[in-house]
């Protein structure tokens, strides 16, 4: 019997090239990842690489690309995983840079899905943004926010990334229910963990601030949801095999709150000692944060007040009940982490 295909968009991504992984190593499946451009040896090398490669194809393919070639790229897959969409914090265009690519690459990669009526599930790859956001969205201390929950506070102008997650995840479930198909969201938090290849990431990016120093005088009280990217992998191949449709999973690790940029800094520092003089071990309070936020990092007052040193707390369950996830220790995921980059020649471990 044929193995069943499974497209998988932004396969060359931090993210994608995971769920890529996830899905070779299993050797049951075919594996359709869309690049933009399968000639660049640069972006494609490390997929290339991947084990099972007898059951790897390139496809070329934008995320504002015609329907015919979307309709390509979907001909004869069972399974649809559409992981792409820009991660950008600070665009020069909104609209060009962040909401259509996420809102209307969502949208051709569905509609592919409908016009195709034979993909049995499609996984949406969402965001714990759309969940959540800041203090807007906290209806009373020590709210454990879960699937149930949406982001409400961003907006275009306002945390566009995040805004550019919520909106994009909302058409993907408007979509499932006006066309009828299966849909299942993955909604992870702040996605650390080793890459693969030296793709461009705003995760990677990050940790490369954070081992050359950029925080080593002190960081602002800024407290993630992380995640590890290999049980992101994980949560989307648990997806497609067992995931429940029209549900979400909110993956983040099973602590159950977010922690900031110090404690992040201590799991790499447990790693490696050497690094210790580069990372942060303090947090500067509100009103240091009140006086340098605007002048030296751009950040508004407002900004600071809504979302610094706020206790995020989340609830996990539906994702280890329903996938079977077990979450990778921050050591682990930090360590490794730090370890894969400096072996990529990203960062230096001294």
């Amino acid at each position: 019997m044929p193995k069943p295909i499974v497209l998988i968009t932004g396969a060359s991504g931090y993210v994608g090239m995971g769920v890529v992984k996830a899905f070779l190593d299993t050797d049951k499946y075919i594996v359709r990842g869309t690049v933009r451009d399968p000639s660049n040896e640069q972006r494609v090398a490390p997929l290339k690489a991947l084990p099972k490669q007898a059951n790897l194809e390139l496809f070329k393919a934008d995320l504002l690309d015609s329907p015919e070639t979307w309709d390509a790229a979907v001909k004869d897959c069972t399974y649809v995983v559409h992981t792409a969409s820009p991660f950008i914090l600070d665009p020069q265009d909104v609209q060009r840079d962040l909401l259509d690519p996420a809102i209307k690459g969502t949208e051709a990669v569905l509609s592919a899905v409908v016009r195709n009526g034979k993909v049995k599930k499609s996984v949406v790859t969402s965001s714990i943004g759309a969940i959540m956001c800041d203090k807007w969205d906290v209806p009373e201390h020590g709210y454990v926010y879960s699937e149930k929950d949406w982001n409400t506070a961003a907006s275009a102008t306002y945390n566009p990334y995040i805004y550019s997650k919520v909106m994009a995840e909302r058409r993907a479930w408007e979509m499932a229910k006006e066309s009828n198909f299966d849909l299942v969201c993955v909604n992870p938090g702040f996605v650390m963990g080793p890459p693969l290849s030296k793709t461009s990431s705003t995760s990677l990016s990050f940790m490369t601030d954070m081992v050359r120093g950029k925080f080593k005088n002190g960081a602002v009280d800024d407290r993630q949801c992380v995640v590890d990217v290999r049980d992101v992998a994980k949560a989307h191949l648990a997806a497609i095999e067992k995931g429940v449709p029209g549900k979400r999973y909110l993956c983040a690790h099973g602590s159950g709150v977010g922690i900031n940029y110090v404690q992040m800094g201590s799991y790499v520092e447990k790693a490696y000692p050497s690094l210790a003089r580069k990372l942060p071990h303090r947090n500067f309070g509100k009103p240091i944060m009140y006086l340098i936020g605007k002048l030296a990092a751009g950040i508004s007052p407002y900004k600071i007040y809504m979302n610094f040193g706020l206790d995020f707390n989340y609830d996990v369950s539906l994702a280890e009940t329903n996938l079977g996830i077990e979450w990778t220790s921050y050591e682990d995921t930090f360590g490794d982490m730090v370890k894969q980059m400096g072996e990529l020649g990203m960062c230096k471990l001294e």
